[in-house]
Protein backbone atom coordinates (compact mmCIF):
# COMPACT_ATOMS: atom_id res chain seq x y z
CA UNK A 1 0.00 0.00 0.00
CA UNK A 2 1.25 3.67 -0.51
CA UNK A 3 2.33 5.53 2.07
CA UNK A 4 -0.62 8.14 0.87
CA UNK A 5 -3.13 6.29 1.43
CA UNK A 6 -1.76 3.92 4.21
CA UNK A 7 -2.00 7.39 5.86
CA UNK A 8 -5.55 8.85 5.07
CA UNK A 9 -6.94 5.29 5.65
CA UNK A 10 -5.77 5.30 9.08
CA UNK A 11 -6.50 9.28 9.90
CA UNK A 12 -9.60 8.80 12.28
CA UNK A 13 -12.12 11.51 12.66
CA UNK A 14 -13.47 11.79 16.13
CA UNK A 15 -16.88 11.72 16.58
CA UNK A 16 -17.20 15.41 18.18
CA UNK A 17 -14.96 16.29 15.19
CA UNK A 18 -17.53 14.56 12.97
CA UNK A 19 -20.35 16.04 14.11
CA UNK A 20 -19.27 19.66 14.17
CA UNK A 21 -18.24 19.71 11.08
CA UNK A 22 -21.76 18.27 10.08
CA UNK A 23 -23.35 20.64 12.14
CA UNK A 24 -21.42 23.52 10.03
CA UNK A 25 -22.52 21.93 7.56
CA UNK A 26 -26.37 22.10 7.96
CA UNK A 27 -26.21 25.40 9.24
CA UNK A 28 -24.14 26.96 6.61
CA UNK A 29 -27.25 25.43 3.97
CA UNK A 30 -30.08 26.91 6.49
CA UNK A 31 -29.11 30.59 6.76
CA UNK A 32 -28.00 30.52 2.71
CA UNK A 33 -30.35 32.13 0.42
CA UNK A 34 -31.88 29.62 -1.91
CA UNK A 35 -31.04 31.47 -4.61
CA UNK A 36 -27.13 31.16 -3.93
CA UNK A 37 -27.08 27.44 -3.83
CA UNK A 38 -30.18 26.79 -7.07
CA UNK A 39 -28.84 29.92 -9.25
CA UNK A 40 -29.92 33.32 -9.52
CA UNK A 41 -33.37 34.79 -8.93
CA UNK A 42 -33.85 35.85 -12.17
CA UNK A 43 -34.17 31.82 -12.97
CA UNK A 44 -36.02 31.11 -9.72
CA UNK A 45 -39.00 31.73 -12.22
CA UNK A 46 -40.98 29.73 -15.08
CA UNK A 47 -40.96 30.94 -18.18
CA UNK A 48 -44.68 30.99 -19.66
CA UNK A 49 -45.98 30.93 -22.66
CA UNK A 50 -49.90 31.88 -22.64
CA UNK A 51 -51.66 30.66 -26.59
CA UNK A 52 -55.00 32.26 -26.75
CA UNK A 53 -55.60 35.65 -25.46
CA UNK A 54 -59.15 36.41 -25.47
CA UNK A 55 -60.93 36.93 -21.92
CA UNK A 56 -60.06 33.56 -20.13
CA UNK A 57 -56.22 33.72 -21.65
CA UNK A 58 -55.82 37.09 -20.31
CA UNK A 59 -57.26 35.96 -17.02
CA UNK A 60 -55.07 33.45 -16.38
CA UNK A 61 -52.58 35.27 -17.55
CA UNK A 62 -53.12 37.83 -14.72
CA UNK A 63 -52.95 35.20 -12.68
CA UNK A 64 -49.90 33.90 -13.47
CA UNK A 65 -48.08 37.48 -13.17
CA UNK A 66 -49.90 38.22 -9.74
CA UNK A 67 -49.04 34.38 -8.88
CA UNK A 68 -45.08 36.02 -8.71
CA UNK A 69 -43.69 32.44 -9.60
CA UNK A 70 -44.46 33.10 -13.44
CA UNK A 71 -42.69 35.19 -15.98
CA UNK A 72 -44.84 35.73 -19.03
CA UNK A 73 -42.19 35.05 -21.65
CA UNK A 74 -43.98 34.83 -24.78
CA UNK A 75 -47.87 34.87 -26.36
CA UNK A 76 -49.43 34.37 -29.18
CA UNK A 77 -53.23 34.63 -30.75
CA UNK A 78 -54.45 34.18 -33.81
CA UNK A 79 -55.33 38.37 -33.51
CA UNK A 80 -52.03 40.18 -34.04
CA UNK A 81 -53.60 43.20 -32.46
CA UNK A 82 -54.76 40.88 -29.06
CA UNK A 83 -50.93 40.00 -28.99
CA UNK A 84 -49.73 43.84 -29.38
CA UNK A 85 -51.84 44.30 -26.49
CA UNK A 86 -51.03 41.44 -24.14
CA UNK A 87 -47.16 41.86 -24.74
CA UNK A 88 -47.44 45.68 -23.46
CA UNK A 89 -50.20 44.97 -20.92
CA UNK A 90 -47.79 41.89 -19.34
CA UNK A 91 -44.24 43.32 -20.25
CA UNK A 92 -43.60 40.73 -23.17
CA UNK A 93 -40.54 41.91 -25.63
CA UNK A 94 -41.85 42.34 -29.22
CA UNK A 95 -39.39 39.52 -30.89
CA UNK A 96 -41.93 37.12 -28.21
CA UNK A 97 -45.31 37.93 -29.67
CA UNK A 98 -46.73 35.54 -32.41
CA UNK A 99 -49.74 35.45 -33.97
CA UNK A 100 -51.40 33.46 -37.04
CA UNK A 101 -52.23 29.99 -37.59
CA UNK A 102 -48.97 28.80 -36.54
CA UNK A 103 -48.21 31.58 -33.92
CA UNK A 104 -48.24 28.22 -31.34
CA UNK A 105 -45.48 27.03 -32.92
CA UNK A 106 -43.19 29.75 -32.48
CA UNK A 107 -44.16 30.30 -29.25
CA UNK A 108 -43.02 26.55 -27.87
CA UNK A 109 -40.23 27.14 -29.97
CA UNK A 110 -39.32 30.38 -27.87
CA UNK A 111 -37.90 28.36 -24.87
CA UNK A 112 -40.24 28.87 -22.45
CA UNK A 113 -40.36 26.30 -20.08
CA UNK A 114 -44.37 26.15 -19.86
CA UNK A 115 -47.24 26.57 -22.39
CA UNK A 116 -50.80 27.70 -21.31
CA UNK A 117 -53.69 26.42 -23.77
CA UNK A 118 -56.59 28.88 -23.95
CA UNK A 119 -57.89 28.78 -27.29
CA UNK A 120 -60.93 27.13 -28.67
CA UNK A 121 -60.84 23.57 -28.04
CA UNK A 122 -60.47 22.18 -31.91
CA UNK A 123 -56.64 23.37 -31.89
CA UNK A 124 -56.22 21.36 -29.22
CA UNK A 125 -55.15 18.39 -30.15
CA UNK A 126 -52.45 19.66 -32.91
CA UNK A 127 -51.35 22.07 -29.83
CA UNK A 128 -50.97 19.52 -27.72
CA UNK A 129 -48.81 17.43 -29.74
CA UNK A 130 -46.41 19.98 -30.55
CA UNK A 131 -46.38 21.22 -26.74
CA UNK A 132 -45.49 17.18 -25.98
CA UNK A 133 -43.02 16.74 -28.64
CA UNK A 134 -41.06 19.82 -27.43
CA UNK A 135 -41.33 18.68 -24.31
CA UNK A 136 -42.66 21.43 -22.57
CA UNK A 137 -45.21 21.97 -19.13
CA UNK A 138 -48.28 21.68 -20.26
CA UNK A 139 -51.78 23.36 -18.98
CA UNK A 140 -54.46 22.68 -21.02
CA UNK A 141 -58.23 24.40 -20.43
CA UNK A 142 -61.69 22.60 -20.52
CA UNK A 143 -63.67 20.97 -22.52
CA UNK A 144 -60.60 18.61 -23.59
CA UNK A 145 -61.56 18.33 -27.36
CA UNK A 146 -64.79 18.79 -29.38
CA UNK A 147 -64.85 15.26 -30.64
CA UNK A 148 -63.33 11.52 -30.07
CA UNK A 149 -60.89 11.42 -32.25
CA UNK A 150 -59.54 15.06 -30.87
CA UNK A 151 -59.64 13.63 -27.36
CA UNK A 152 -57.78 10.04 -28.44
CA UNK A 153 -55.26 12.59 -30.45
CA UNK A 154 -54.56 14.18 -26.89
CA UNK A 155 -54.64 10.89 -25.37
CA UNK A 156 -52.16 9.34 -26.94
CA UNK A 157 -49.87 12.79 -26.93
CA UNK A 158 -50.01 11.80 -23.33
CA UNK A 159 -48.50 8.94 -23.17
CA UNK A 160 -45.59 10.69 -24.52
CA UNK A 161 -45.28 13.26 -21.21
CA UNK A 162 -41.70 13.52 -20.13
CA UNK A 163 -43.47 16.67 -18.20
CA UNK A 164 -46.37 17.21 -16.65
CA UNK A 165 -49.86 18.32 -18.36
CA UNK A 166 -52.56 19.87 -16.01
CA UNK A 167 -56.15 20.99 -17.70
CA UNK A 168 -59.01 22.30 -15.78
CA UNK A 169 -62.74 22.35 -15.58
CA UNK A 170 -65.22 24.13 -13.00
CA UNK A 171 -68.54 22.78 -11.84
CA UNK A 172 -70.04 22.54 -8.77
CA UNK A 173 -68.95 19.62 -7.36
CA UNK A 174 -65.47 19.15 -8.70
CA UNK A 175 -62.19 20.72 -6.61
CA UNK A 176 -60.57 22.33 -9.50
CA UNK A 177 -57.69 21.15 -11.26
CA UNK A 178 -56.24 17.59 -12.50
CA UNK A 179 -53.44 16.72 -14.17
CA UNK A 180 -51.27 13.67 -15.72
CA UNK A 181 -47.74 12.98 -16.15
Amino acid sequence: MKEETKNLTQSKISRRKFIEGAAASAFTFTVMKPALAFGTEANSKIEAGVIGLGWRGSWLTDLLVNHGGYKIAAVADYFDEVVQAAGDRFGVPKEKRFSGLSGYKKLIESGVDAVFHETPPYCFPEHIKASVDAGKHIYLAKPLGCDVPGCLSIAQSAKWLTRRATWDWVNPTSGGCASFA
